[in-house]
Order: C-alpha cells, then structure tokens, then sequence
C-alpha cells in the first residue's frame, strides 16, 4: 500500500517521459493483478 502511494506520487512528481514507461509498467502490473 505504501508503495502503491510512493509510486502515485513519484508518476505525479515526474511526468515526462517516464509517464509512458511507468504506465506500460503499471499496466502489466495491475493487468497481471487483475488477470490473477
């Protein structure tokens, strides 16, 4: 949970480039998440 908000903040804090690694990123995650 700490991290999920850690994360929020950080895409939040940088949102240039990094926004689309972190989105591809977090899709698999939560998608993995969500399949299982």
């Amino acid at each position: 949970m700490d991290l999920s908000h850690g994360v929020h903040q950080t895409t939040m804090v940088y949102l240039p480039k990094t926004t689309k690694k972190l989105k591809k990123i977090i899709k698999v995650n939560y998608g993995k998440d969500i399949n299982n």
